[in-house]
């Protein structure tokens, strides 16, 4: 049975993430898809930003297409730190992105972090 964390110290999670251990890292990926941990996740994926997230290129992307404004934004800044992807990779999210711009049900806002994506494919 998962233990629920309870996650409301804020600064713990920043602390534990500037310590630049590669294995917050993990952890926090772990955390970030955790159902019951919804609403502490844009602060997650901020903490997440200190990291190398060119492994997690895919993952980021449907943060971007799916999460709250607040996680979308976030994961968008990671992804716009990004400076190279695998290619099967980059061919995956390419999909995701566009995907999700021709659902056409889709948020101003995201639609908008979607089209800026999509252009740094170019």
């Amino acid at each position: 049975m998962m233990q629920t964390v309870q996650l409301a110290a804020r600064p713990w999670m920043t602390t534990l993430a500037e310590t630049g251990d590669p294995s917050v890292k993990a952890v926090l990926v772990e955390l970030i898809d955790r159902p019951d941990l919804s609403d502490q996740r844009a602060t997650l994926v901020n903490c997440l930003a200190r990291f190398d997230c060119s492994n997690k290129f895919l993952w980021l992307v449907n943060l971007v297409c799916q999460g709250n404004w607040e996680v979308a934004h976030e994961a968008f800044d990671i992804l716009a730190d990004i400076e190279s992807v695998d290619s099967i990779e980059a061919k995956l999210g390419f999909d995701v992105l566009s995907k999700t711009l021709d659902s056409g049900a889709i948020d101003d806002w995201r639609e908008k972090l979607v089209t800026d994506l999509l252009a740094m494919f170019d």
